[in-house]
């Protein structure tokens, strides 16, 4: 289907009035973040095809001068921008449009700005990122460069390469004729979610209508919305009925640029890890129960289920954090052996990162690193749930030469780590805990394995 959508809109190109009409109705069927993608690539195919000039030639003069950046076809991803704001698109095309004959391509000359948006894409489609990111935060010094910056940052976000949005974001603002689209809110938001108006969604509990400020939503039903009064009286039978609730957020109510939303985009490409980052620069945290999975139910008209699925290793559900700006990054990479002396008696190879996501205890004493008081404010901001206290984790390790694969318990788990302090704190303040050994056995562990990793050092 892809393939199809972009053969036509590579030959709709000769006309952006019609290349734009098309569009919206591809929005319609696929994603956004899809709909930008497929007119990035036919963007670059026509360049490919119309563009021969000498790339050395191309740079003669080309931050002397200044020049009116130039609305011709080499602007396609700001059209897309133009057209996602425009607002929802019809599903039919008007007889107008059908009856719409090809305009002949324009004889007027591209301008340097636009030459070098053109050649920044044709680098990055050859993977030649060094290059394209030199010409961009050179050349954005005097030029706009909107439809560069907008392929990287498509690009960046196709990578989901956290580094690279931040640095286009970072040589945007204030740069160009549009750099202010850029410019974010003190509060990280362009538009305050309290203040927020929700059209065409209805308090279910009191009938409020439209719901104002924040709104939150059933996934367990979809048509069941809750106005934040009604929200704050949680111990309504009607509320648990229909748990758990995602924070409903409309799309029109973020809007990070001018024209679209670089979150539904992320969300739409599947980029985890600036999907956490963006929620975080909007004042939300995206560990909060209420916040978890709702970029994968409010985002997008549809979300497959490798992205859904992706967003839900990434956005486990914690209590909210008081700096959300500083959460760890999550990676699914296997850490390296846990012990220093990994050829000790006792010794941790490996564990799963999305594993440990789920479990709170164990995670608490794995991000503690041995410090007793780092522990303690982490055991703030988990749930004081003997289910989660009692739960037992796989993990790898090493026991007397032979590798094994073996369940323990959080205090367990720190003293195959040698913290022996905090092996010792769930034992002497945590009542609601049922150990799966004697505590001597496991303090004991601790101490060999501190002792292990001292005489290692």
């Amino acid at each position: 289907i892809n393939d199809k959508i972009e053969a036509v809109l590579t030959k709709a190109l000769i006309n952006p009035t019609e290349f734009v009409d098309m569009l919206r109705e591809v929005v319609v069927l696929e994603q956004p973040g899809a709909a930008l993608i497929i007119a990035s690539k036919a963007a670059d195919k026509k360049d490919e095809a119309m563009d021969k000039e000498d790339e050395s030639s191309l740079f003669i003069g080309l931050f002397t001068e200044t020049e009116t950046v130039n609305a011709s076809t080499s602007g396609t991803v700001r059209s897309t921008t133009r057209a996602l704001k425009s607002g929802t698109p019809n599903a039919a095309r008007s007889s107008a449009h059908a009856s719409a004959k090809p305009k002949a391509p324009s004889s007027k000359p591209k301008s340097k700005n636009d030459r070098l948006d053109a050649t920044i894409a044709k680098k990055i489609g050859r993977d030649d990122w060094q290059t394209a990111r030199e010409l961009f935060f050179e050349g954005i010094k005097t030029s706009s460069l909107e439809t560069a910056r907008d392929t990287l940052l498509i690009a960046s976000m196709q990578k989901d390469d956290l580094k690279l949005l931040k640095e286009v974001l970072g040589a945007s603002v204030g740069k160009g004729a549009s750099g202010d689209q850029f410019q974010i809110n003190e509060d990280g938001r362009t538009v305050e979610l309290a203040a927020c108006e929700h059209r065409g969604f209805t308090c279910d509990l009191c009938d409020v209508s439209p719901i104002i400020g924040l709104r939150y939503r059933s996934i367990r039903d979809f048509d069941f919305d809750v106005c934040q009064n009604c929200w704050s009286q949680k111990s309504q039978r009607q509320i648990k009925k229909y748990a758990p609730f995602v924070l409903g957020i409309s799309v029109n109510c973020m809007r990070f640029m001018e024209g679209d939303s670089l979150l539904t985009v992320a969300v739409g490409v599947g980029a985890c890890r600036i999907v956490e980052w963006l929620l975080c620069a909007f004042g939300l945290d995206p560990f909060a129960p209420t916040v978890y999975g709702c970029s994968a139910v409010e985002f997008c008209n549809k979300v497959g289920g490798k992205q859904r699925d992706r967003m839900q290793q990434l956005m486990t559900q914690y209590k909210p954090r008081s700096n959300t700006a500083a959460l760890p990054a999550r990676t699914s990479a296997k850490p390296k052996a846990l012990s220093s002396n990994p050829n000790g008696s006792f010794a941790i190879t490996s564990f799963d990162q999305f594993e440990l996501d789920e479990y709170e205890f164990h995670r608490a004493v794995y991000e503690s690193e041995g410090d007793l008081e780092k522990f303690e404010e982490l055991l703030e901001m988990v749930d004081d749930d003997e289910e989660a206290l009692n739960s037992m984790m796989k993990v790898d390790v090493v026991h007397k030469g032979r590798p094994q694969r073996i369940r323990v318990q959080p205090q367990v788990l720190a003293s195959y780590l040698g913290y022996v302090e905090i092996a010792e704190y769930f034992f002497e303040h945590m009542p609601a805990l049922y150990p799966e050994e004697r505590k001597g056995k496991t303090l004991s562990r601790a101490r060999t394995v501190a002792a292990g990793d001292a005489a290692a050092a």
